[in-house]
């Protein structure tokens, strides 16, 4: 690869050391390293590069303090990787070369895209097979994870058994894909990294989160376009979680710390478009 070619040096940038090597930069507060950011030496000083293996859409953020440098672009900065799985985000210098020289990062990511504005004329369909039929446990601002004002404030939680098939709820491609996981549990700081997720762009900029699925349990590839109603993964029991379920969601980020959810309507099988609502089954 690419990136194995280029030089970086170790801990804050500091252009006096005698030994470099390869650092990867904390790319989040929560230890998730799906995202990962470079710090690589250049001809010119240092560049930071992003990189995801599994990714086509995400979000990052990076902010720094730095001492006789200037970045280009100015930092901070927010970046979409718009399908690239490796890009550079910003490059700094030292400014007087008789003065140390350093940068501390803080860096952010969120999956998903921020440029979007979500059609309005819309409709979805259940993201699960024809013929069944689920209860939705916690809908829209519920407790005790969709709480109003928060990230997944307009989130459906569909009650189903691990192994059951989730389908495509509206056209799109898919951007994302972890299925690595077989670790789940009530405690969000020990098992928060671990739900397995297939996400899919819409054409509006919008995506779709669909969480908690079974290890290796996807059904598609990273990049293929999918309709509607298409079996993509199978539901699990993976990440924060009391028990088997699929978490459905559709939001854009704000930057490369917040996303924001948005309602939907679904089609239901009567042919009766609704929003769906906790306690219901669809």
């Amino acid at each position: 690869m690419w990136l194995a070619l280029v030089v970086c040096v170790i801990g804050t940038a500091a252009w006096g050391q005698e030994f470099a090597m390869k650092r990867i930069l904390p790319a989040s507060d929560d230890g998730d390293r799906t995202v990962q950011v470079f710090e690589c030496r250049t001809s010119q000083g240092l560049t930071l590069i992003a990189q995801s293996e599994t990714l086509l859409s995400f979000t990052i953020t990076v902010n720094a303090e730095i001492t006789n440098m200037t970045a280009s672009p100015a930092l901070p900065l927010t970046v979409e990787s718009r399908g690239r799985r490796i890009f550079p985000l910003s490059s700094l210098w030292r400014t007087d070369d008789a003065k140390p020289a350093g940068a501390q990062y803080k860096i952010t990511w969120r999956y998903g895209a921020k440029s979007a504005k979500h059609d309005e004329a819309a409709v979805y369909t259940l993201p699960y097979q024809a013929g069944r039929t689920f209860y939705v446990t916690q809908g829209y601002g519920g407790a005790p994870s969709h709480q109003p004002g928060g990230e997944d404030e307009y989130s459906l939680d569909f009650s189903m058994l691990e192994g059951t098939v989730v389908c495509a709820a509206r056209d799109g491609m898919v951007v994302g894909i972890k299925q690595d996981s077989d670790r789940g549990g009530p405690d969000k700081d020990a098992y928060g990294n671990d739900a397995n997720y297939l996400l899919i762009a819409h054409a509006d900029g919008t995506t779709a989160v669909y969480a908690h699925l079974q290890k290796n349990g996807a059904l598609v590839k990273l990049g293929q376009r999918v309709p509607a109603g298409t079996p993509i993964a199978y539901s699990g029991n993976t990440g924060y979680s009391t028990a088997p379920h699929l978490h459905f969601a559709v939001f854009y980020n704000v930057d490369g710390s917040k996303r924001a959810t948005l309602p939907v309507r679904v089609t239901l099988r009567d042919g009766r478009v609704a929003t769906l609502v906790e306690g219901g089954r669809y």
